[in-house]
Parts: structure tokens; C-alpha cells; sequence
């Protein structure tokens, strides 16, 4: 470290063109102060009210789809009409892709504003705010010079792989290779979510329920932290972690940081974590008035360090007195889904007792329940039902599943394939790129009838699979001169290690393998025999192959957490039902997945370049859709195991802890809000042998709000059966400041 006690020599520069002169705010509330934005723009009363508020601290709460970004927009052209300053506005924005959107939305309006010439003010995004106080404060002398190369996710998974190898105790050493992915992307988690939080690695570890046998992932990330500085290089993450940790120990340089600003707008509040609240703070010293928008029903991102606390609790306990507003009218979806969400949300505690309320413009959107004994192959019939009207032109995915875990989406994405459906999935996330789903597949090769005519190589890299699926326990390089051997050998063939010189009296002297390894791979080997002479389908092959080798309980004891076990276990479960609802011998089950493949476009295991822009479906996780809308949504999983989420194994009172049925419940009402005219909510039929149907289901009062809006709609009186509908309907009768035709304020699609 330089020198600690020297004295800034400059002013510390928050935007490109900052003045050095201090002025007062004007005073907006003064009659004929206000300045029309845009006259041809319609505004809702909430909008207007929010635009042309005097300047103070101010809470905002949004409702998915109000609009919240062009209201933001137009607030900011009001204060610089009414002589605010753009050097003394600064906005920030959580990603780079909202910045840009940002800029284009106030540029647009700003062309149709009174004074269009207006300078506009910085937008950043908190990291680039980050990095430019980090370079200050090494030219102030209390953080060190950097390499300018940025930290890429790939070098740093590179360090913490390489650290791995070094850390892991000699009982791990044998699966590392097998699980490389879910140490790395643990050791990563354990480093960002610290930073995020500003705690230390051993909490971090413990919040992150990883099973305490992995604990050397804590010694990782203290040896990553030596190299990284050691090395003189930062990561995205730094650029806010170091300088706030500055911030937090020297008074000289928040001296240097607080109050240049008059006011600070700060977009997607309910996804603040630790490290940028306090940064926040910093920069808005007691100066700058602070005005922050999200929606606490839509926090679905605690594992990143998000909480509700900080848009509920922590802004007014360190920013006084803010303003409250609401933006509760939705440009997005109708009054159908917006009950349903409203009846769901409402159990929630942990939020602001608010409604989202349908536009008078919005489309009729209709909600309907998909249940069925088999949800994969209902879903792709659903869609084939849907395809030609949703394919309109220039659309690309018009249709969006939506899953709660990525191992629900194995079986959906193996019917699309069988239907012929063309979709988009995540890179990597592919149903035939799942290490379960190749697993099973290799061991059902290595029961069909040819598997002696297939090349040694091909054999031999299948019986690795087999000896993996579950892990015997021996290092790679024994594991596999142990494949070939077997791979020699007819599976069916009675004391298969006799024949290659393995017993339990040579085994550890001449192989390096301990009676209890021996003992593993006897299991596998008379599992794989017994399926191999088992009659019946392919489902009958590998369901005794699980029993036999309690295939399910090994899989989720190698798993780093809870969650990652029920990913590998619900991998393997979703391909058995997808399987026993082909009912094939396992030669026909092994050729229809050949088919799968080429039409997934897939060779050996890889994606191809294939064109898949002419997909109308979009399959992803629930967790990737903040910001995004489609005119169809699939809701998957409205099962009391899945959504709400429960560890396999874990009863329902275990899992039901408040804390964590309110976060299910917001991703829930995530899921069902991002949809425009039609929303299916997939759950288990009756007696179907597949879960109970989730307790959402019965909280959103589908019925009643079905029930209500059909009479809305028909000019009559609706029945008020809920304390929710009630409310609605008073809510529509009080506030007609929307037109019916045309939206007030342009859709936020990014909001």
C-alpha cells in the first residue's frame, strides 16, 4: 500500500463533465415550473405523479410490465427542463445491456421534448461506477495498479481449477474430474457471493448449504485471492468490492466520493445487494437525493446476494424520509393473470401490500391449467396446438416453457425433439449434453445385444461411463486401463474380474485398489449383468440397474449441495419416465434417441452451427426471465416438490420454512407475470402417480378470478368471493385515468 495519509490534489469526477460550483436545487413545485415532456404522450396519474414530484428521496414500487423505464425517462427530462443540472443527475443500471436500452429510451423522448438540444445525464452501470473510483484510488494511493486485461470468467475458472487439484483431500481426489464443473462453479460462488456481501468465506460457505466434506473450497478461494493480488489482476466483482472496502476504512476518500451529485436514480432496486447499497451510500452522501425502483415481488436473485431488506427496510433506514410511490398499472398482461398473481403474491409478507392491476389496453390474457399424467408429452401437444397461430411473422419464440430446475426440462425438451418442435435452450443446457442423460444411455448400449461387435474403443469408453455412473472411487488413470479390460469381456459373463486377474488377494498389491473399491466395482459389474439379462423394455433395464446399485442415493452423496444432488437425481428420474413412456426394447430406445440427435443437430455429444432462429419455443429456467415477456407462457412444475421446491427426500414441513416458501412464491409470480395473452400452469392430474399439485395453484383462486373477470366482461356485476377481487374492482372503478384504446406510455419490454 502507498501512501495512506496523503491529501487529494484533485476533485474526484463522478461524470465527464462535472461542475465544480455549487448551486440549489430549483424548486419544482413552484407554479408554472413544470414543463410538459411530451405532449403527445398519454400518462397515467401514478406516472405523472412520480414525474413531476418535487426532488427528494423517493421509493418507488413497479409492478412487472408498468413501464417503469419510460417513467424513469420522463422524469429526467422533467428535471432538466426545470433546471437541474444533467452533471449533477447520475443514473445507475445494474447491466450493461439496461444501460444501452436506458440510453435509447431517453434519447427518444428527448428528441420530442421542449429543448431537445438538452444535455442529457451519465447513465452507468454500478461496475463501471466501481472502476472509475478504483483507478482514482490508486492514484490517490490506497489500492494498488492493476493489469487493464479484466478477470474473464474462463481464467478465473482456470486459477480456481488448477487451486482445486492442489486443495482437495486424498478421499476426493478420485471423483474430481467427474464433478470439475460443480466444484469450480462452487469455489466461484463462495468468492463472488463474499464480495457481493461483503462477508467472509466461512459464512458464505455455510449460506450456500455446501456439505462440509467440501470444505477446502473456503482454503480455494483464500489461495485464489493470493494469486489475484499476488498477480495484480481484478475481476468484475472487484471493481466494487476493493473500492467500497476503501470507502468503508478511509474518511479522505469518502470526503472524495460523497455529495457531487443533486440526484441519483438507481433502476431494479429489489436486485441490490450488500456492496452496492453501501456504494450508494457513499455516493449519495448527504447531499443527493435518491430515487430507487423495483418491485420486492420480484427479488428472485438471493443467490447473487439479492434480499428484500434492502428495498424494504435498509433504503428508508439510511436515506430519510423517501417518498413513497407506486406504479401498479401493467402494459403487459389482463385482468386474469393479474388476480391470479395478485391472490398468489398476497400470502407473501415480505413485500408492500400493493396491486398489480391491468391497463384497460392490455390484452384479454387467458389462463388456463394443463393437467395431465404425463407433463412433457402434454406440453408438446399443447404447442403443436398452438404452433400456427403463434408462428406470426418475424416472431421467434413466442412461446416460452418455464422451469423451476434445469433437470425439469430433460423430458420436455426430449417430446419437443420427438415432436418435431423446433426450440431455443440455453448454450450447454441441452437435454442430450446432460451428463446423467449420457450416462444412462451409454449403460443401455452396454446392455444391448451388439455390444460385442462395437470397436474396443467405443466399448471401452462406454464401460468408463458405466464404472463413473455410479463412481467406484478409483483415480482416472486406473479407471480407465480397468475399462479396457473389462470392455474385452461379455457383460453377462459370470466373475468378470476373475477373468481379467483381479480378487480381493492381488488387489491391493498389484492394482493399488483397497477391498472396499473392490467391492464398489463388484456391485456395478453385477447390476450391469443382471440388467444386461433382464427381459422387458428399456425402462426395465434401467430402473433395476438404479435399485441394484442405489444409483440415486450415490448420485446425490457426490453432489457438492442439496440442490445440485436433486439436478443429478431429477436428470436421471425425468429420462426413466420419458423412457417408460416409450416402452421400448432398449435397440429401438437406443435408435430413437439416435433420431433425437440429428434433430437436435448434435454430433457427438456437441451442438452443431445449426440455424435455430425459426424456433417458436423458448425453453429456460424461470430465474432467466426477469425483464422478459412472451405472448405465451408455459408455467412447468406446479408440483408441491418442485414449485415450491423441495429437496428430494425433505417432507413438506421441513421445507416449509417462511423465508424460503416466500422466495418460491416470488419466483412463481416471476414465472406467471411474464406472459401477454395466454398463460398455462402445468400440474399433476389427479391420482397421475407424479406429485400433488403445488399449494400455489390453490392460492391463486383461479376459479373466483376466472369467474370475476368473465362477468367484468360481460357487463355484469362481478361477484366480489375474495378479499383480493374485492379490492381489484374497487381499484379499476376508482382510477379510470387510462384510455381504453392505445397504452398511456410506450410498453417497457426491458422492465
Amino acid at each position: 500500500m502507498r501512501d495512506n495519509n496523503r491529501t487529494s490534489t484533485g476533485k474526484l469526477r463522478l461524470t465527464c463533465q462535472e461542475s465544480d460550483t455549487e448551486h440549489a436545487l430549483p424548486d419544482l413545485n413552484k407554479p408554472g415550473t413544470t414543463a410538459p415532456v411530451a405532449e403527445t404522450v398519454q400518462l397515467t396519474a401514478e406516472q405523472r405523479a412520480i414525474i413531476e414530484a418535487e426532488v427528494s428521496h423517493a421509493a418507488i414500487t413497479a409492478v412487472a410490465g408498468s413501464g417503469k423505464t419510460t417513467t424513469l425517462a420522463h422524469r429526467i427530462l422533467h428535471l432538466l427542463n426545470n433546471g437541474v443540472s444533467a452533471q449533477r443527475i447520475l443514473v445507475l443500471m445494474f447491466n450493461r445491456a439496461a444501460k444501452l436500452e436506458f440510453e435509447k429510451k431517453i434519447r427518444k423522448l428527448a428528441m420530442s421534448a421542449v429543448n431537445p438540444s438538452q444535455p442529457l445525464p451519465e447513465i452507468r452501470t454500478y461496475h463501471a461506477m466501481g472502476l472509475r473510483l478504483y483507478k482514482r484510488f490508486i492514484d490517490e494511493g490506497y489500492l494498488e495498479p492493476f493489469n487493464p486485461k479484466i478477470l474473464s470468467e474462463g481464467e478465473i475458472q482456470f486459477q480456481l481449477w488448477r487451486l482445486i487439484r492442489e486443495a482437495a483431500p486424498e478421499d476426493l481426489r478420485t471423483t474430481l474430474n467427474r464433478d470439475k464443473k460443480e466444484h469450480i462453479e462452487k469455489a466461484e460462488a463462495i468468492l463472488e457471493i463474499s464480495k457481493a456481501q461483503l462477508t467472509d468465506f466461512d459464512f458464505t460457505f455455510e449460506q450456500l448449504d455446501i456439505q462440509p466434506k467440501f470444505g477446502f473450497l473456503k482454503d480455494v478461494a483464500e489461495r485464489f485471492e493470493d494469486w489475484r493480488q499476488r498477480e495484480s489482476r481484478i475481476s468484475f466483482a472487484d471493481m466494487l468490492y476493493e473500492p467500497v472496502r476503501c470507502l468503508q476504512k478511509h474518511e479522505h476518500l469518502r470526503k472524495l466520493v460523497r455529495d457531487k451529485m443533486d440526484v441519483v436514480l438507481v433502476d431494479e432496486y429489489q436486485d441490490t445487494n450488500e456492496v452496492q447499497h453501501q456504494l450508494l451510500k457513499h455516493i449519495a452522501g448527504s447531499r443527493a437525493k435518491v430515487t430507487i425502483v423495483g418491485d420486492p415481488d420480484q427479488t428472485i436473485y438471493e443467490f447473487r446476494g439479492a434480499s428484500t431488506d434492502f428495498i424494504l427496510k435498509r433504503f428508508q433506514e439510511d436515506f430519510e424520509n423517501p417518498a413513497p410511490f407506486q406504479l401498479t398499472w401493467s402494459f403487459r398482461y389482463g385482468h386474469r393473470a393479474a388476480l391470479a398473481a395478485n391472490h398468489l403474491i398476497g400470502h407473501n409478507k415480505q413485500r408492500r401490500d400493493i396491486l398489480c392491476r391491468a391497463h384497460l389496453s392490455t390484452p384479454a390474457t387467458s389462463v388456463e391449467m394443463l393437467k395431465s399424467t404425463d407433463e412433457a408429452h402434454a406440453i408438446a401437444k399443447l404447442l403443436q396446438s398452438l404452433a400456427p397461430a403463434s408462428a406470426a411473422p418475424g416472431a421467434t419464440t413466442p412461446v416460452a416453457i418455464l422451469c423451476r430446475l434445469w433437470s425439469q426440462a430433460v423430458p420436455i425438451e426430449l417430446a419437443l425433439l420427438a415432436n418435431r418442435m423446433p426450440y431455443r435452450i440455453d448454450e450447454n443446457k441441452g437435454a442430450l449434453n446432460n451428463r446423467e442423460v449420457r450416462q444412462v444411455l451409454n449403460l443401455l448400449r452396454a446392455t444391448a445385444a451388439d455390444w460385442l461387435a462395437l470397436p474396443i474403443d467405443t466399448r471401452s469408453e462406454i464401460m468408463l461411463e458405466v464404472l463413473r455412473f455410479p463412481h467406484v472411487a478409483i483415480r482416472d488413470d486406473m479407471l480407465r486401463g480397468l475399462a479396457r479390460s473389462l470392455a474385452r469381456i461379455d457383460p453377462t459373463a459370470p466373475e468378470q474380474l476373475e477373468q481379467i486377474g483381479l480378487n480381493k488377494q492381488n488387489c491391493k498389491a498389484q492394482f493399488g485398489i483397497s477391498s472396499w473399491q473392490l467391492s464398489r466395482i463388484e456391485g456395478t459389474l453385477a447390476a450391469l449383468r443382471a440388467a444386461t439379462l433382464s427381459l422387458g423394455s428399456a425402462a426395465n433395464v434401467l430402473s433395476q440397474y438404479i435399485t441394484q446399485t442405489d444409483l440415486l442415493s450415490q448420485l446425490g452423496a457426490s453432489a457438492l449441495t442439496t440442490e445440485a444432488a436433486d439436478e443429478k437425481v431429477n436428470n436421471v428420474l425425468g429420462l426413466y419416465y420419458y423412457i417408460k413412456v416409450l416402452n421400448l426394447p432398449v435397440r429401438e430406445t437406443l435408435q430413437h434417441f439416435e433420431e433425437l440427435r440429428a434433430e437436435a443437430g448434435l454430433s457427438n455429444g456437441q451442438r452443431s452451427g445449426s440455424d435455430h432462429r425459426a424456433a417458436i419455443v423458448e425453453l429456460t429456467t424461470i430465474h432467466k426471465t426477469k425483464g422478459l415477456e412472451w405472448p405465451t407462457v408455459v408455467v412447468a412444475g406446479f408440483r408441491d416438490s418442485v414449485l415450491p421446491y423441495r429437496r428430494n427426500g425433505q417432507s413438506a414441513e421441513a421445507a416449509g420454512k417462511p423465508t424460503d416458501l416466500e422466495a418460491e412464491r416470488r419466483l412463481a409470480y416471476v414465472a406467471i407475470t411474464r406472459a401477454r395473452h395466454a398463460l398455462y400452469l402445468s400440474a399433476p392430474a389427479p391420482d397421475s402417480g407424479t406429485g400433488t399439485v403445488s399449494p400455489f395453484i390453490a392460492e391463486m383462486k383461479l376459479e373466483a378470478s376466472l369467474a370475476a373477470v368473465e362477468q367484468l366482461e360481460d357487463g355484469v356485476d362481478p361477484k366480489s368471493e375474495t378479499p383480493v377481487i374485492e379490492r381489484y374492482l374497487k381499484l379499476l372503478h376508482d382510477n379510470r385515468d387510462a384510455p381504453v384504446h392505445g397504452r398511456s406510455v410506450s410498453p417497457d419490454r426491458t422492465s
